[in-house]
């Protein structure tokens, strides 16, 4: 059997320094350096706050509650077609324009948007598939919105019924 040792010895030259690189001074009493401390614009987190941007302004000039959601539900101006649009006795009009991502051109993305609007009675869909969720005396309905038309909620629904409060609307492609 033969041994080549011109590999065995590069290997050893090769573990050899990268042990002299990277080896503490034997001896040495110079302490352990400190990692430095972040400075105090450093964001402390990555993760992705959902709040709606600029919600407290929305709130203030026109009374509608954004709590959050992915980005692709917003608040729209009215008048183009292709929004969802609802009514409400407290509100007057009010629209969304939904624009559901996909991931890789094939799996379907639900966008949603978290909100607080009281005493909505009539939601259109637009060409998406589209869900909104009310609460009424502490219990929550999902009502699917028909597309490109109207769909009653709450009081809408019929005689006798209460105002309901809309919490969330999800969309998704067809």
């Amino acid at each position: 059997m033969r041994v080549h040792r011109r590999p065995l010895a590069t290997v050893v030259t090769a573990a050899a320094v990268v042990a002299v690189t990277f080896a503490a001074p034997v001896g040495s009493a110079a302490p352990a350096a400190k990692p430095a401390a972040a400075p105090a614009d450093t964001p402390t987190s990555t993760v992705e706050d959902t709040s709606y941007p600029g919600a407290a302004q929305i709130l203030a000039e026109r009374g509608i509650k954004l709590i959050g959601g992915d980005g692709t539900i917003q608040l729209a101006t009215c008048g183009p077609s292709g929004l969802i649009e609802l009514r409400s006795t407290e509100k007057g009009r009010v629209c969304f324009k939904a624009e559901p991502a996909y991931w890789g051109g094939r799996y379907r993305i639900t966008g949603y948007i978290a909100l607080e609007i009281p005493s909505v009675y009539l939601i259109k869909g637009d060409e998406k598939d589209v869900e909104a969720t009310l609460t009424v005396n502490n219990q929550t309905k999902v009502y699917p919105i028909d597309k490109n038309a109207w769909t009653p909620v709450g009081e809408g629904a019929g005689p006798g019924n209460p105002p309901e409060t809309l919490l969330e609307i999800r969309a998704s492609a067809p």
